[in-house]
This record gives C-alpha cells, sequence and structure tokens, in this order.
C-alpha cells in the first residue's frame, strides 16, 4: 500500500498548497474527529496566522471572524467541527496564550443577560482598557462607552446612565450622590470663570 498524502505532507503543507492554488481541497476524512479533525484545524488555524499572515493580537481581533474562515479556504472544517461555537470559543482554543476576551468578538446569544459577565466586562473595560481607578469613577461620561462595544448593554441594561451602571457594579459607592455633586461642581466652575471674565472685560473698558 502506498502512502497517504498524510503521510508526504503535514497538515500545514497541504493548506498551503490550498492557499496557492496547487490543490484544490484538503484529502477525504481531514476534518473528521476520529482522524483528528479539530487538532488538524488548529494547526491550520495557527499556521495561517503566525507563519503566513504575521498577525498579532490586535489584528487578529480586527480581522477574525467566520467570513475570515470562509476567504481562507476553512469553511469544511466550520461545517463540520465548528458549527454552533462561537467565534470566541473557537480562537480563544486556537490561541489561548493571547488571553482573548468573549467580548472582544461576537459574543453568543444571551451572554449579555448574565449578570456576571457583564459585571466581568464592564470591570475589563473600566479598569484595564480605561485605566480607571475606583476613585476615578464618578468622573466617567457616557461619550468613553458610546461608541464602544459596551454601549448596547449600558443602553438596554442601564438606560443610557453611567449612575445606574456604577451602581450595579459597585452598589455601596452613592453614585447618584457623587454624580450629581460632581456635575453641580462643574457647572459652579464654568460659572465662576464665566462671570470673572465678564467683569475683567467690564473693567476694562474703563482702563
Amino acid at each position: 500500500m502506498g502512502k497517504s498524502v498524510n503521510e508526504v505532507q503535514s497538515i500545514e503543507e497541504i493548506y498551503s498548497d490550498i492557499l496557492k492554488g496547487r490543490r484544490e481541497s484538503f484529502p477525504r476524512g481531514t476534518w473528521m474527529p476520529a482522524n483528528g479533525g479539530f487538532d488538524n484545524f488548529k494547526r491550520c488555524f495557527r499556521w495561517l496566522i503566525n507563519q503566513e499572515l504575521k498577525y498579532d493580537r490586535e489584528k487578529i481581533i480586527d480581522v477574525y471572524g467566520l467570513t475570515f474562515l470562509f476567504d481562507y479556504k476553512l469553511q469544511g472544517a466550520y461545517a463540520r467541527l465548528l458549527r454552533g461555537k462561537s467565534t470566541y470559543d473557537i480562537v480563544n482554543t486556537c490561541f489561548p496564550e493571547h488571553g482573548f476576551k468573549p467580548w472582544e468578538f461576537h459574543v453568543p446569544v444571551g451572554y449579555w443577560d448574565d449578570d456576571e459577565n457583564i459585571r466581568e466586562a464592564l470591570h475589563w473595560f473600566l479598569h484595564e482598557h480605561l485605566n480607571y481607578r475606583y476613585e476615578d469613577l464618578v468622573f466617567l461620561t457616557y461619550d468613553k462607552i458610546a461608541n464602544t462595544k459596551f454601549a448596547r448593554v449600558v443602553n438596554t441594561r442601564f438606560d443610557c446612565k453611567i449612575g445606574n451602571m456604577l451602581e450595579f457594579l459597585y452598589p455601596t459607592g452613592d453614585w447618584t450622590i457623587k454624580i450629581h455633586e460632581r456635575k453641580n461642581k462643574v457647572v459652579s466652575e464654568k460659572m465662576s470663570k464665566y462671570f470673572k471674565e465678564r467683569n475683567r472685560n467690564a473693567i476694562g473698558q474703563f482702563e
């Protein structure tokens, strides 16, 4: 019995030939679980990202999705192995070293229905992404969230109100009072600046 294609070429070499048009498809049974289907997919995916495209973590987040897998000839693996899995589950399993977060991709249906998911995501966003300390949160404004992936959950769950969100995250913080006091202070400072400037201009007219 002659050697199979898999014994002659590695799965990465076969995949490279497919992308370069030297081969039409993967060998029959490549994606079957009994033949190590997911390991074959993982090797192909990692080779594509690390060797062929040389994408870093941020680039993966920017471009990866189901369309990406189809564009790079991995639709067979998706159909036989990955259907029903979230894009996050797939990429995180293949690249555990990057420590991806679910909300960096398209989250599964119902993800934001879980309070713990919301709490974990918003803690990460506020303290790791925005680098806010606890004592800085009183200065947080909606525009910091408006154009992010978290806007929808803040809009629907917290009625677009930062105070409601902070009360959820830190129930003992008295955020409504703190935010009200901060806004009053800002208004007071603006009014003080306005009257000082007006008085300065009025005095200047008589000099």
